[in-house]
């Protein structure tokens, strides 16, 4: 019993560095801009290079995880993950620091694939779910205050020093995970080529799926929204003389919506039901992104605690769907959730890429371009939660919460 729990504390702490790894770093974007003699636009790529190294690797782990099972598989990421985090140590130069950022981003993705397999390892069935929700929400927790620490550390000692933090969690992470069991027995490691193929198959299904990919991007488009303004208000919030501490605790209390949106969302599927709060989501968000709007239209987002307040109602609406969403999704799939499961996080990941780059080439010296963008992509999930296909959805039995 305490060694499962070990090996449990270990994948949550995997979870947690893996999140952390941007966070910590958004206060100290400008800083890192001014230290390489670098615009902000190409700074601001420290962000999209994660996620694509994230978006590449996504389902290659899956297969992996089949090969080799979860502890090595998890060490294998972690390992790749440290060796860019050792590497950013050294990284003279801008362009050394976007491989290290690339390789972080390519190791971290394991943990979702094979980390939350390694507990239903552990803890199997009905355990296993308690276990997970558990689990989900330390982990939806503690990330939150990694801008504030992030922005203190730059403040006190530098941004190396959370470059230094990074890498040494991560080898600790690598060398404890050397602990870990085997999952899966080695004579079932083997997978034929007919098997492969038939995972390929079984991505073309899921990818074809319309209803699918429909309730999949519901919340994909408000996330990538928020990843857009957390591109952009670094470099916001540095043009009004913000100091990174201070920073940081602003971007504390704009994720801090997603923690209340998840905590809400719950009890609202259980009072309106579970599509009447998603289109609240979708309202709640068009509202926050025309306030943005017309605040940074009028100079009232100048004053940096209302623009904070306004997004974190935007990400507010997102966490709304984000349970929902997901869930709605998955049931489209009895066979094969796992691997419509992994499907998820790859287009997920496109969402918040996609975001990052549309940041990027945003001005920083108004919110005026970001909330017109954030006003298009709930506009945007309001047409396609009113699509053809999801009003029919919507006219089967309720879902039961």
């Amino acid at each position: 019993m305490l060694i499962r729990r070990y090996q449990l504390l270990i994948v949550i702490a995997a979870s947690i560095l893996t999140l952390i790894a941007t966070d910590i770093l958004l206060p100290s974007l400008p800083q890192i801009a001014d230290t390489f003699a670098v615009s902000s636009h190409k700074v601001k790529m420290l962000l999209s290079i994660f996620m694509a190294g994230e978006l590449s690797t996504v389902l290659i782990w899956g297969v992996i995880a089949d090969l080799l099972g979860r502890r090595q598989t998890l060490f294998l990421g972690m390992l790749i993950f440290c060796i860019g985090s050792i590497m950013s140590l050294y990284a003279d130069s801008i362009n050394l620091l976007l491989v290290c950022r690339f390789l972080q981003g390519a190791g971290s993705v394991v943990v979702p694939v094979a980390g939350w397999a390694l507990i239903q390892d552990l803890y199997p069935k009905d355990e296993g779910a308690r276990m997970m929700s558990f689990v989900g929400t330390l982990v939806a927790v503690l990330p939150l205050f990694a801008p504030a620490i992030g922005g203190k550390i730059d403040v006190l000692y530098g941004w190396h020093m959370n470059l230094y933090g990074i890498a040494f969690y991560a080898a600790i992470l690598c060398l404890a995970m050397l602990l870990l069991p085997q999952t899966l027995s080695m004579k079932n490691t083997r997978v034929s080529i007919p098997d492969l193929n038939k995972r390929l198959r079984i991505y073309g299904t899921i990818l074809k799926n319309k209803t699918f990919i429909s309730y999949i991007a519901l919340f994909g488009l408000l996330n990538c929204g928020q990843w857009c303004f957390l591109t952009v208000a670094p470099f916001y919030y540095a043009h009004a003389h913000i100091s990174p501490d201070k920073m940081g605790l602003l971007l504390m209390i704009t994720s801090m919506g997603f923690l209340l949106g998840a905590m809400t969302a719950s009890r609202l599927f259980k009072k309106f039901g579970v599509d009447n709060t998603m289109a609240l989501g979708i309202l709640i968000a068009l509202v926050s992104s025309l306030l943005l709007l017309a605040s940074s239209y009028n100079g009232r987002s100048n004053q940096p605690i209302f623009s904070a307040l306004v997004i974190s109602l935007y990400v507010f609406s997102s966490a709304l769907l984000w349970g929902a969403s997901t869930s709605r999704a998955l049931q489209c799939f009895d066979d094969f959730r796992g691997s419509a499961s992994a499907v998820r996080s790859l287009i997920l990941i496109g969402f918040s890429a996609l975001g990052t780059f549309a940041g990027k080439l945003l001005h920083h010296e108004s919110l005026f371009a970001t909330g017109i963008i954030l006003f298009a992509l709930a506009l945007t999930a309001l047409w396609v939660f009113n699509t053809k296909g999801l009003r029919a959805e919507r006219m089967t039995a309720e879902v039961a919460y």
